[in-house]
């Protein structure tokens, strides 16, 4: 009887110190997940490990009623993560916290400072915290001569269709939220477009400014170089002394005998220069005329070799990815 007894105490003791051990274990775990050195760690480990979904599901970092679409940045492939992320004990304040950590990130080292706020704890056991200001600051990015960027791995982002975008026929201006302790590379890049690559740090939770300056490319203007001579072909292809849309004509006072025949003495070399609402693709050529002229002074004709100089300007849009319209 007393072995029996023995055991059953035994078995008691064992399931509590068990029980315990749960208990300091899962203690251990909460503050080693939920502390507000914790969050920090998860936070960077989310970043670093490509896993913007986890880091934007943390306590506090986004509200779950901000609409998808502006979370764009704070996705995966949009940044370039940290790297040497060494984070510091919490300061607390009663019920508030705050957290330094420094990290390395484009090869420079920084550092940010996180608050934190307590909530109410699980069972009175468990202490459960959150971001008290969002990890996320403010990217504003203005375009000019274009209203598309592009964001790291993320494609083409058409400022026109981004809530809250300021937008022009010729530029644009949208405010995107980031992942503080990220890099971000702005720019643009398609068969037509492009622009100097745009790196930025975000190491708080301020504006940062980012402005890009698009350009057209060798290969659009080379393109339309190429419409543009088919069309000077068809213009001068006219018989008519003031051919149809085209950048040059003859006129006289006198009667004019027969057909014209145009040629073109020089072809206008073009330039894409930006314009107030589109490209326009500038230059100057020479169209040379042949024809007879009849006086009508006296009916004498006499012969005409004439060289007129013509001047262009004339709006280009882009219209997609590798397409234009004059």
């Amino acid at each position: 009887m007393l072995s029996r007894v023995k055991f059953v105490v035994l078995v008691t003791v064992v399931a509590l110190v068990v029980s315990a051990a749960a208990v300091i274990g899962a203690l251990v775990v909460t503050r080693n997940l939920s502390s507000p050195e914790g969050l920090v760690r998860s936070y960077f480990a989310a970043l670093e490990s490509g896993d913007a979904a986890s880091a934007r599901a943390l306590p506090g970092v986004v509200s779950p009623t901000v609409p998808h679409e502006e979370l764009l940045l704070l996705q995966t492939g949009a940044y370039r993560a940290p790297s040497h992320v060494v984070v510091s004990n919490a300061e607390l304040v009663g019920e508030t916290a705050t957290v330094e950590a420094s990290f390395v990130l484009d090869d420079k080292k920084e550092r940010a400072t996180f608050s934190f706020v307590s909530e109410p704890s699980i069972m009175g056991i468990f202490e459960q915290w959150r971001f008290a200001t969002p990890p996320l600051g403010e990217l504003r990015v203005t375009v000019a001569h274009d209203t598309n960027i592009e964001v790291g791995e993320i494609g083409d982002i058409d400022l026109r269709s981004f809530p809250g975008a300021l937008v022009e026929p010729f530029s644009a201006e949208a405010t995107f939220a980031v992942f503080v302790g990220a890099g971000y590379d702005v720019f643009r890049a398609s068969p037509l477009l492009t622009s100097t690559h745009t790196t930025v740090s975000i190491v708080g939770v301020g504006r940062h400014e980012v402005a890009i300056d698009v350009s057209p490319t060798p290969r659009f203007i080379s393109q339309v170089q190429t419409k543009v001579d088919e069309a000077l072909a068809e213009c001068v292809a006219q018989t008519v002394l003031m051919p149809t849309g085209c950048p040059f004509g003859y006129s006289t006072e006198n009667r004019w005998v027969g057909d014209a025949s145009w040629s073109l003495a020089t072809n206008p070399r073009l330039a894409l220069l930006p314009g107030d609402e589109s490209w326009l693709a500038t230059g100057t050529g020479v169209a040379h005329i042949s024809g007879t002229i009849q006086s009508l002074f006296d009916g004498s004709t006499s012969p005409v070799e004439d060289d007129h100089e013509f001047h262009m300007a004339v709006p280009v849009w882009v219209t997609g990815s590798d397409a234009f319209a004059f």
